[in-house]
């Protein structure tokens, strides 16, 4: 299993947010039981696609990979701003005095904890900053641990909880397009984490990478869950913690394992307040776009359209989340690869550096090891 499945890349799995609209949709439609067997479906198209969509590597030099991992961290800063708002903007009190004053208190913790501090202290900052920030929260506002006391101490998962997987022509095929837009992404972080790291990330890496996703969407399926890709924002946490083992990454995964089955310390973690999230997201989220800045940093721009790459792919990238409502008239279809900007700011970024800079290099390709 580890020649196919592990990227060896210390990345974080998360249920991602470009399947939503899709499932809503789904969900409306034929119900819960039809977006199960749609995952299970995507998860599998994952498994099949991976070995020939990895190949892309070739088409990623570094004015192409540090434009799209700077675009990822600037197309995720509206979430951290939403957090650091209270949620949503649909709020009575969203962006409230309070909300914000909480999530400078929790960034100026986190700052002064990386800066003054070292060892474990610095590594751990952005922990310490959000538990001292739902300190400070609960002493002015009161927490409702209802949530923690009415959950059970122990909860084993169960399959098909929810509904039994159904199969339609129509979910599958909606949710299966959508995976392309989710492995894209993916792609993205694989090669970003590589930046950061200092590891070379080939089309073998990238194709395990796919496959781990596509067996977990597989897995989610079964538990009426949803598909599974590489979190961005864990990316960012790398930066700013220095913390590269894939050791560390794997125990936290049991960690959070654990916190699945003792249901509780789930429950805790809920309670964290959203602009005390929303603080230490603004740092770790910021963090992602300077590594994208630090890779074209080393690119160069004479005598050559890589600035004009860049522009593109920034520019129109960012569409989507500046004017959300752009392409509102497109086709429902359309909408579904449209909302994402790092969709469309990888594809620019690769259809502009092939038209404006031309082919990578035929050695240069060739050095890239592909998939068995």
């Amino acid at each position: 299993a580890g020649r196919w499945l592990g990227c060896k890349l210390p990345l974080i799995q998360g249920c991602t947010f470009a399947a939503l609209i899709p499932m809503v949709l789904i969900g409306k439609e034929y119900g819960l039981g039809a977006i199960s067997g749609a995952v299970i479906v995507a998860g599998i198209f994952i498994l099949l696609c991976a070995p020939w969509i990895s190949r892309l590597i070739r088409f990623f030099p570094k004015v192409v990979m540090g434009s799209i991992v700077t675009l990822i961290g600037l197309s995720i800063m509206p979430v951290a701003g939403g957090w650091v708002g209270g949620g949503s903007s649909e709020m009575s009190d969203f962006g409230s005095l309070f909300a914000l004053l909480m999530a400078a208190v929790t960034l100026v913790i986190i700052l002064n904890l990386y800066t003054f501090a070292s060892g474990v202290i610095k590594n751990t900052a952005v922990l310490i900053g959000l538990a001292a920030g739902t300190a400070v929260w609960n002493f002015f506002t009161p927490l409702n641990f209802n949530l923690v006391h009415g959950t059970a101490w122990f909860h084993l998962p169960q399959a098909m909880p929810f509904a039994r997987p159904e199969f339609h022509l129509l979910p599958v095929a909606l949710l299966s397009m959508v995976m392309v837009v989710v492995m894209v992404e993916t792609m993205s972080s694989l090669m970003a984490t590589g930046d950061i790291v200092g590891k070379k990330v080939d089309a073998v890496m990238l194709r395990n990478g796919l496959n781990t996703c596509g067996l977990a969407s597989v897995i989610c399926g079964l538990f009426n869950l949803f598909p599974y890709s590489a979190f961005a924002q864990n990316v960012g946490l790398i930066g700013l913690t220095g913390v590269r083992s894939r050791f560390v990454v794997s125990l936290s995964g049991l960690i959070l394992m654990l916190m699945g089955l003792f249901a509780k310390m789930a429950a805790l973690v809920v309670l964290i307040p959203k602009p005390v999230l929303g603080g230490a997201g603004i740092v770790m989220f910021w963090m992602v776009a300077v590594s994208g800045i630090r890779t074209l940093g080393q690119v160069d721009y004479r005598n050559n359209n890589n600035g004009l790459v860049v522009a593109l792919t920034l520019g129109l990238g960012m569409m989507p989340v500046l004017v959300p409502g752009l392409f509102m008239q497109f086709p429902s279809m359309l909408q579904l690869f449209m909302h994402s900007g790092i969709t469309i700011g990888t594809l620019v970024a690769i259809v502009a550096n092939l038209t404006l800079n031309g082919i990578v290099h035929p050695k240069a390709a060739s050095d890239i090891p592909a998939p068995d």
